[in-house]
């Protein structure tokens, strides 16, 4: 098929002159001419560029969205994620004595150590007010306790060899209501209020090679409303588990209570556990000890 070259019509075959302009028709056949490429006028114009800013501003927000959330982490709270963190699962001990108001999330980092770390949160942190800096308390380790109104924050680090982690720092981030988190992780000392005066005993008996369980007997002087006492008692070498004190009422002088099943790992035989026995309203130990012998 072949084309007018002046004016682009279609030629009959064996056409000598365009039957539109007259043009005299070459020999040689003729290719279609491109089309011209399509101008946009009024509102379709208007339509198209519309179409194209928006498309640069969702490819801006995303990328400034991007850029926040590295910055900020997305860590529990919004707090800063520390650099290089690696999603850690906590150990169950700790994530069940948390209360379901929590959000809180574990991570280990390499190449630093525990104050290095401590200190990064200090100045990273500056729009929270630091309540508190201690090392113990709920955890076995640093620990800083933050307040922003009526929520709260704790950031704890410690050597990650004692939690299969040799060679890291494992982290843990919980945020939280302020009147929760700060009774839960604070240290037991520096309450309110003055401590009972009474005289306990505990003794702890292996179950098999993975529990034990304690017996506690009340030997003398005050007797003890059983809601404000806690105990807290090793799973390991180096981590502890917080229990409820067994039974109702109030705990009297003579009166002996065992508690449930503690794990412990790897192997509880031949094990000596610490345990402490906490006055919840004073916030001090009315029984500490570090050497009691699990017995078979």
């Amino acid at each position: 098929m072949s084309y007018c070259k002046e004016c682009g019509k279609e030629l009959e075959q064996g056409a000598k002159f365009c039957p539109d302009c007259g043009a005299r028709v070459s020999v040689k056949a003729m290719r279609a001419p491109k089309k011209p490429q399509e101008r946009l006028e009024g509102p379709q114009r208007i339509g198209k560029v519309k179409i194209a800013v928006i498309a640069v501003v969702v490819i801006v927000a995303v990328c400034v969205g991007s850029f926040l959330i590295l910055k900020r982490g997305g860590s529990p709270g919004g707090l800063a994620l520390y650099p290089g963190s690696q999603s850690w699962e906590i150990p169950a001990n700790i994530k069940t004595d948390m209360s379901s108001d929590f959000d809180y999330a574990g991570y280990t980092v390499s190449d630093d150590s525990v104050q290095g770390v401590i200190n990064w949160y200090k100045y990273q942190i500056t729009d929270w007010t630091l309540e508190n800096e201690f090392s113990g308390g709920t955890f076995i380790g640093d620990t800083l306790l933050y307040r922003k109104g009526d929520e709260g924050a704790v950031i704890w680090a410690n050597d990650g060899a004692s939690y299969g982690e040799s060679g890291k720092i494992v982290i843990i981030v919980i945020y939280g209501p302020w009147s929760t988190l700060w009774y839960w992780a604070t240290p037991i000392s520096g309450g309110s209020g003055a401590p009972p005066n009474a005289l306990l005993s505990v003794t702890a008996t292996k179950v098999d090679s993975t529990d034990y369980v304690l017996a506690i007997s009340h030997e003398g002087g005050d007797d003890l409303a059983v809601s404000d006492l806690q105990i807290q008692a090793s799973t390991s070498a180096s981590t502890m588990v917080t229990i409820a004190f067994p039974g109702s009422g109030t705990f009297s002088v003579g009166s002996e209570v065992t508690t449930g099943n503690i794990p412990y790992s790897p192997d509880v035989t031949g094990q000596v556990v610490t345990v402490y026995i906490i006055h919840k309203p004073s916030k001090e130990k009315i029984f500490s000890s570090s050497t009691v012998a699990v017995q078979s």
